[in-house]
């Protein structure tokens, strides 16, 4: 599942008039503007998508910003709909199993067993079944050496996002995390006259973070407004105080 952010001829409309505006009293044209507003809208993604942690004190995300905890799954209560799970209490390496019911406490003494109730969670790839499952653990803390808990390619739902940015024609703001430089095709942009869109095709994120690329839209159109307006209105009232 991939996510992708649009800046397309419905936004153009949207901020027709102030483009409009931007190209009579600056040297902007309106190709430019709108990949301005791509540049924007990615940086403001990849600040929505999970982890939203290592931000710096103006909010802004870079991806070398990872704490060690968004570098494991957590360890959880599994909710009621995982059913029934236990593990033998002898043995080096119990592994816990799944039965149809509910034991008592008697048939758990006398079978040498005991509940297992909690589960590494993890992102649900399936498809069925909601947005998170669990792999039962007969632990009681994580543990950093098993690669259960490892998260493959840490951080790589922001890169698909960050990547983007060199293409884009920002080469300041594309950090690239040492451990993931491997990963390849994690990212697409589609430019055409008018429009243009950027796709992170890193599965998880649609799960994840599924309003990244609407919140990083919004967030765009705003910052736009926010930087032109002013300018453009500066100007228009120098010309009507020079009549």
């Amino acid at each position: 599942m991939t996510i992708s952010a649009t800046v397309d001829r419905g936004d153009v409309r949207r901020l027709s008039q102030l483009f409009k505006d931007v190209e009579t009293f600056t040297n902007k044209q309106t190709n430019d503007l709108i990949k301005q507003t791509m540049i924007f809208a990615v940086q403001s993604a990849a600040n929505a998508t999970r982890p939203r942690k290592g931000a710096n004190k103006s909010g802004n995300q870079r991806g070398g910003k990872l704490r060690k905890g968004d570098l494991f799954r957590k360890l959880e209560t599994m909710p009621a709909s995982m059913g029934f799970w236990y593990v033998k209490k002898t043995g080096s390496r119990p592994r816990p199993f799944k039965l149809d019911r509910n034991l008592k406490k008697g048939e758990l003494r006398s079978r040498g067993l005991k509940r297992v109730t909690k589960g590494i969670k993890k992102i649900n790839k399936s498809g069925t079944g909601g947005k998170w499952t669990y792999i039962p653990y007969a632990g009681t803390k994580r543990n950093e050496q098993d690669k259960r808990f490892q998260i493959p390619f840490a951080g790589l739902g922001k890169e698909g996002w960050y990547r983007s940015l060199k293409k884009l024609g920002d080469k300041k703001n594309n950090p690239t995390l040492k451990r993931n430089r491997k990963a390849t095709g994690i990212y697409k942009v589609k430019m055409s006259f008018m429009a243009m869109e950027v796709i992170n095709r890193v599965s998880y994120v649609g799960k994840s973070s599924p309003a990244a690329a609407r919140y990083g839209l919004n967030k765009a159109r705003n910052k736009m407004v926010k930087l032109y307006q002013p300018r453009v209105d500066k100007k228009i009232q120098k010309m009507m105080d020079a009549r």
